[in-house]
């Protein structure tokens, strides 16, 4: 632990907790996986170090219904090295499926201080502004009253299913306000792709160069991943015989 420059960090803010490290070679970051806590260390050139902790995912409709999953309750991403905090809280659907997808949370820093609002969907895009515009913003529009009223749903016929509401109007974006970020399309033929986002398609592609960095146990070297890659699906299924030799050594005679 040495090396990363954080030793004292890493020893006292989860003791006796198993943890998993995910790293790059040079070792210019990484990241630990517990049960509650998630931390981030940038190492060498920014050594600062970050921890956070997941909202609750609720997915619905498990054995009846059509899936969909609602993220709901609050996030604390602290940066260690300077003090700073951001509080997301992330909207429960509620009755009419408003806050369906809906963030809200700010930036403060050591001294409790409010530096920027944060506001918009974790499923379109992510908003940042001043405290101070936002908060006159929506004193705006609480004085004007034109918010519509939701009109109540329909009761499904089957009440043991939990219909996903519809998606509402897109994020209302307040004037003055960054972009922080926004979802990438999917690509043309995601329908056809298990609806995989760009990143996911290729994630078992290899590129001319790569053997000589990955691992050998990278699945993308597996024959049989090479295959369904080309779309030989026939032939895909032959190479599988051969891996439990490859990672574990010829078979043995029982006799």
């Amino acid at each position: 632990w040495d090396s990363t420059g954080y030793p004292q960090f890493m020893t006292t803010i989860e003791p006796n907790i198993s943890i998993t490290i995910v790293s790059n070679t040079s070792f210019s970051s990484f990241i630990l996986f517990s049960k509650h806590l998630i931390s981030l260390f940038f190492s060498y050139r920014h050594r600062e170090a970050y921890t956070w902790t997941n909202p609750t995912c609720c997915v619905h409709n498990v054995i009846i219904g059509k899936l969909w999953i609602e993220q709901y309750g609050t996030v604390e991403i602290i940066n260690h090295s300077t003090g700073d905090k951001c509080i997301l809280n992330f909207k429960p659907c509620g009755l009419f499926g408003k806050e369906l997808h809906r963030i809200e949370g700010y930036i403060q820093d050591k001294n409790k201080k409010k530096l920027s609002v944060i506001y918009g969907k974790w499923t379109e895009c992510l908003w940042c502004i001043d405290p101070y515009s936002y908060e006159n913003y929506k004193k705006n529009e609480r004085k004007g009253g034109d918010q519509k009223k939701p009109k109540p749903r329909d009761e499904p016929e089957n009440d043991e299913a939990d219909d996903m509401p519809e998606i509402q109007e897109t994020v209302q974006v307040i004037p003055g306000s960054k972009l922080l970020w926004r979802i990438s399309s999917r690509p043309s033929n995601s329908s056809q792709m298990y609806n995989f986002t760009s990143f996911t398609v290729t994630l078992n592609e290899l590129e001319k160069g790569m053997e000589d960095i990955l691992a050998p146990t990278d699945c993308r070297l597996r024959p049989d991943i090479r295959h369904m890659e080309n779309g030989e699906i026939d032939v895909m299924s032959y190479p599988l015989l051969s891996i439990p030799r490859i990672w574990f050594g010829p078979l043995k005679d029982p006799s």
